[in-house]
């Protein structure tokens, strides 16, 4: 009996789980098809006439509405009262602002929840107002909003912020419109304007577009403005990047005996005074250590660097002096690689900071032998800047002769070891890019004070000349082996070269005259323009070629006196001069014989040019890439060469163009 009971129980009561879920369903339903509703209302927009009015302000069209006007949106929810003031004309006469004003209150009259009604942006009308700088408007709105009786719906209005966090007075500062940025700050002037998402505020956006009057006024009118900006930066950061003196003086004197503004760091770790010693800003920098002198002292997120690091990396020796005289000990400080400025000024190449330095008796006293975390001292770094040149011979020969009066000083520690057991000079001497003369010039220069006792540098020298002679020994070994495979591939197209010159030139285009006459055996194009250029280049290139032939065989017979590098050089030049005449002589052997063919004659003249264009500088590359002073017969070849190419395209264009203008 009680069988029967149960089943009906859950059977009534799976119907009733039935009925819920289904009522959920049609309630679903109801509110996704409001949803649709919704957005297809907002998607229609704004009435054409309804637009038309909002922008001319014809109130007898609104009055129609009434009370509506709330709900008539274009699809970004910009109300009536948004599309009229941001379509208003600014003006200077107050019988139009004194209309525009009257129509803002007509329309607030039939429905006041627009002062506060925010379109998709979140922009009010203050916004929108603030924007455009209608400054007439801006203080109506505000009149109004006092008008009711509640000074919170003032401030509200003042404050509120749209999407990307910005206020009425972001809007005025963003297109500087000082009346409306007065009128705004007046009116709440205990405000917090803090950071729109952007990470700025009004004080940061008016220093950073260097809108002085705008920063005068917010830090005149409003009791606790903010200088916060993107990135940890402020405004302090801003005017000093700028370059803004009276900028900077402002905001100092504004906020005096702040340290969290002088000391302030960027996400980098630089505070305005890392920035004026980079840019070399030495009458800010001056400004900035009178603020505070502990901001010399602060150092970067992640080299260490102080503001006088970054001054003697930049050259900026005024800066540098102004540091120094406001805190002389602030050269104690030193990187992450425990390198002090010397390090860098040396590394840089600033000379001029490096004599300076040698001048000061503190600087010198703290500066000339400080050692990295790799022990190397100044003078190690003197050493191996040598390193950083392709062709150390010249350059460093102009940084020995700038620092002579460095390596002959005495206070330098000239038997300083780094960790790899190696003083400065050892390093030169184990550079072999450096001459004897040069090695020896060092040398001389270090020997008259504190580089050892006597033989010291005999020994080293003996020693290092062994491992010098194996190292001659295998960069010989490996230059017979590129010298090998480069004369074998630099004969076999020089051969080829001259090959196809060779018969170019005995199977001359067009062929020879065959009637009898006084011109029978000779060529038949040879009053053509471009015939004549092609026997010209196709001459120089068979001598080219066959010079570069001749020059191998040179090679084979010198080999065993004579450092082949030289020939092989002059081979190269040969090969890639005479491949540029070859094809030169090839476009106009080939334009010789295309007559009447415009076209081809024009594709011919682009080609030929292009060629020498791309491949001349390829071939200038390899004569100042290898020049040295027993190669000065190159520096001749390249000084002829872009003069003669250039006339020699010139007047292939002329040819082309004297055979287009030929019937």
């Amino acid at each position: 009996m009680d069988q029967p009971s149960t089943s009906s129980d859950n059977e009534s009561g799976e119907a009733t789980q039935l009925e819920i879920e289904k009522d959920r369903a049609i309630a679903a339903k109801a509110e996704s098809s409001q949803e649709v509703e919704a957005q297809d209302e907002c998607l229609t927009g704004m009435d054409l006439p309804a637009y038309r009015a909002a922008t001319t302000g014809n109130i007898d069209f609104l009055v129609l509405h009434g009370e509506h006007l709330s709900q008539i949106l274009t699809p970004t929810k910009n109300t009536v009262l948004h599309i009229y003031i941001a379509c208003a004309k600014r003006s200077r006469t107050s019988s139009k602002n004194t209309a525009s004003i009257n129509t803002v209150t007509r329309i607030l009259d039939m429905c006041p929840g627009l002062l506060l009604q925010a379109n998709e942006r979140g922009d009010t009308t203050l916004h929108v107002a603030a924007k455009h700088g209608h400054d007439h408007i801006v203080e109506h709105l505000i009149k109004l909003a006092r008008a009711r009786q509640e000074e919170a719906c003032c401030q509200l209005l003042i404050r509120t912020v749209n999407h990307d966090g910005d206020t009425a007075l972001h809007e005025a500062v963003r297109f500087n419109h000082l009346t409306v940025v007065e009128i705004l700050t007046r009116a709440d002037p205990e405000a917090l304007y803090s950071a729109n998402d952007a990470g700025e505020t009004p004080l940061y956006m008016a220093a950073q577009r260097g809108y002085n009057s705008l920063v005068s006024e917010i830090l005149e009118t409003c009791t606790n403005p903010s200088y916060e900006g993107p990135d940890g930066r402020t405004a302090l950061h801003a005017s000093v990047i700028y370059n803004d003196r009276d900028l900077t003086s402002k905001l100092l004197d504004y906020f005096t005996g702040d340290k969290a503004l002088t000391k302030a760091v960027d996400k980098q770790g630089w505070t305005p005074l890392h920035f004026a010693a980079f840019f070399g800003h030495s009458l800010i920098v001056k400004h900035l250590l009178r603020a505070d002198e502990s901001a010399a002292y602060v150092r970067d997120k992640d080299d260490k660097k102080t503001a006088l690091h970054i001054a003697v990396s930049k050259g900026h020796l005024d800066v540098m002096k102004e540091l120094i005289s406001h805190c002389p000990d602030c050269c104690e400080l030193v990187d992450k690689r425990h390198q002090n400025v010397l390090h860098y000024a040396i590394e840089n190449k600033r000379f001029e900071i490096q004599d300076f330095v040698q001048k000061d008796p503190w600087l010198s006293n703290v500066l000339l032998n400080g050692k990295d975390d790799n022990q190397n001292t100044p003078f190690h770094q003197l050493a191996a800047s040598f390193y950083k040149f392709g062709h150390v011979s010249r350059a460093g020969s102009e940084i020995i002769d700038s620092s002579k009066d460095f390596i002959s000083d005495a206070r330098v520690d000239k038997m300083a070891f780094n960790k790899e057991h190696l003083t400065a000079l050892d390093m030169i001497q184990a550079n072999h890019s450096f001459s004897r003369l040069e090695k020896k010039y060092v040398q001389r220069l270090s020997s008259k004070v504190n580089s050892g006792r006597p033989g010291y540098h005999t020994v080293n020298d003996e020693i290092k000349g062994n491992k010098d002679k194996e190292i001659k020994i295998e960069r010989k070994e490996a230059t017979n082996q590129i010298v090998k495979e480069l004369k074998q591939s630099h004969l076999i197209a020089a051969t080829l070269i001259a090959t196809v010159t060779f018969t170019a030139g005995m199977t001359m285009p067009g062929g020879y005259q065959s009637q009898k006459g006084r011109d029978q055996g000779f060529a038949v194009l040879t009053k053509n323009a471009n015939f004549r250029v092609f026997i010209l280049t196709n001459l120089i290139a068979m001598t080219l070629s066959s010079l570069a032939v001749f020059i191998h065989i040179l090679v084979l017979l010198t080999a065993k006196q004579y450092t082949p590098f030289v020939q092989i050089r002059w081979v190269l030049h040969l090969t890639v001069w005479a491949l540029i005449f070859m094809m030169v002589a090839f476009y106009n052997g080939t334009a010789a014989v295309l007559r009447d063919s415009l076209v081809a004659t024009i594709a011919i003249s682009i080609m030929s040019n292009m060629l020498v264009l791309v491949i001349m500088p390829f071939a200038l590359f390899l004569n100042i890439s290898t020049l040295n002073s027993t190669d000065a017969f190159y520096m001749f070849l390249v000084n002829i060469r872009v003069p003669t190419v250039f006339r020699f395209c010139m007047f292939h264009l002329r040819c082309a163009k004297n055979k287009i203008r030929s019937p």
